[in-house]
């Protein structure tokens, strides 16, 4: 089945399972660093908003993994099921900015990566980054869904980048909290097992720490967190280098000197090139934070 004749199924087949006058459709999507998505919308009667699905990943699966079209259908309909919003909202919700504005939360994203992006986003510009703007709602099983904001919202409520940003600033801390953890009890808990001291000497572990927010969703964001560098900075008694490992989560590591730019940037640059999806990845060089400026420090080679 090639990924065309892939598309015209899945809406065929999943017709037969909801009501008739379900409407279900695909479109193109423009996500995170300018790559396209196809995206699939399932529209039940009564729901104001659907959670939109990406089908290229589920589509990669057959080929590569070898799961049958019923199969992926399955997760396709689970995936869907478990991340619909624990309740609908009211028609009018994104047409009232006072609704609205409790559940603004920002994500950081490449600029660089997403020129086509923020041509049609408010956003606002940090370090050689950019601050993108959602709406933040629950969704079923104590998951998030969110919705991109873009400028024809803010023509339609009446606000501006600067009005969301500072709605933001007070929102994401505090629906988002930070976590973080060092990175050997990270390890621990994806690999379901004690992680001594001993072994993470000989399995040649630096100190490293794993920043991230509750969800584990958009947690690079943290790093905007009033005081949360600084205080770590203090903690560590010590300067520390923020490798940039996705947009949901960064490792932060201590040192005493800095020395590694050039070796950690050709890290990042072979993750993102090898391990990360494109839409995943934040950027492609390390960051340092100076505990005696307080601010964070870009320009490394």
């Amino acid at each position: 089945m090639t990924y065309e004749q892939f598309l015209k199924e899945v809406p065929s087949y999943l017709a037969g399972r909801f009501p008739a006058d379900t409407q279900i459709h695909i479109r193109s999507v423009l996500k995170n660093n300018d790559s396209q998505k196809d995206g699939l919308v399932i529209s039940e009667t009564g729901n104001t908003i659907s959670p939109t699905i990406y089908l290229n990943g589920f589509y990669r699966r057959m080929e590569e993994e070898g799961d049958s079209f019923e199969q992926v259908m399955d997760d396709v309909l689970m995936l869907y099921r478990n991340n619909r919003p624990a309740k609908d909202l009211d028609v009018d919700f994104f047409s009232d900015y006072e609704q609205v504005k409790s559940k603004v939360v920002y994500k950081l994203v490449s600029k660089q990566q997403n020129a086509k992006l923020l041509e049609d986003v408010p956003h606002m510009e940090v370090l050689d980054l950019a601050v993108v703007f959602l709406c933040l709602f629950p969704s079923a099983e104590h998951n998030y869904s969110t919705v991109l904001i873009h400028n024809e919202h803010c023509k339609l409520w009446k606000v501006n980048g600067e009005a969301l940003w500072e709605q933001a600033k007070v929102n994401t801390p505090r629906l988002l909290p930070y976590v973080l953890q060092p990175m050997d009890d990270v390890l621990t808990e994806l690999m379901q097992v004690d992680l001594t001291d001993e072994i993470s000497m000989q399995m040649g572990l630096h100190p490293m720490y794993v920043l991230s927010n509750q969800a584990r969703m958009h947690g690079a964001s943290a790093i905007l967190y009033p005081h949360m560098l600084q205080e770590f900075a203090n903690c560590m008694q010590s300067d520390f280098y923020i490798i940039p490992s996705s947009i949901h989560e960064l490792i932060l590591i201590p040192t005493g000197e800095r020395n590694d730019d050039a070796r950690l940037n050709e890290l990042i640059a072979y993750v993102n090139a090898e391990e990360l999806q494109p839409e995943d990845i934040l950027s492609d060089h390390v960051y340092y934070f100076s505990r005696e400026r307080e601010e964070i420090l870009f320009d490394l080679v």
